[in-house]
């Protein structure tokens, strides 16, 4: 991969709003712009272009895992519903729900998953 870094776009900022590009270091050639848009925060530009430019296995496997996600909650509905709701009630709270209260949820009533709380949560 090439050596990348998030600069500033004078030509996609306004007053205000500054646009953030992905240039390649070596050549100044900007390989992410957001479609001609920029990206709002340096780190947003840094999360799109790793996920752009991923390998077409890394690609491949997010896409199983998504599947598996996506199956096993089609499979446990009750699962589901219950970490919905808790994930309503930590909200309603001003709490964060996150892979910590998944593990809880699952260890106490001895679940198991394919995958990861994680990788559940982003793909639920």
């Amino acid at each position: 991969m090439a050596n990348t870094k998030v600069v500033e776009s004078s030509a996609l900022s306004r007053p205000g709003d500054t646009r953030y590009v992905v240039i390649d270091e070596d050549t100044g050639k900007i390989l992410d712009d957001a479609d001609g848009y920029g990206y709002k925060t340096k780190q947003n530009a840094h999360r799109a272009y790793g996920y752009r430019s991923a390998s077409p296995a890394v690609k491949k496997r997010r896409e199983q895992i998504k599947k598996s996600v996506r199956e096993w909650c089609a499979a446990n509905k009750t699962v589901v519903n219950d970490l919905s709701d808790e994930a309503f009630y930590a909200a309603k709270d001003g709490e964060s729900f996150d892979a910590e209260n998944v593990k809880r949820y699952l260890r106490q009533n001895g679940i198991e998953m394919p995958f990861t709380a994680q990788e559940f949560l982003r793909y639920w």
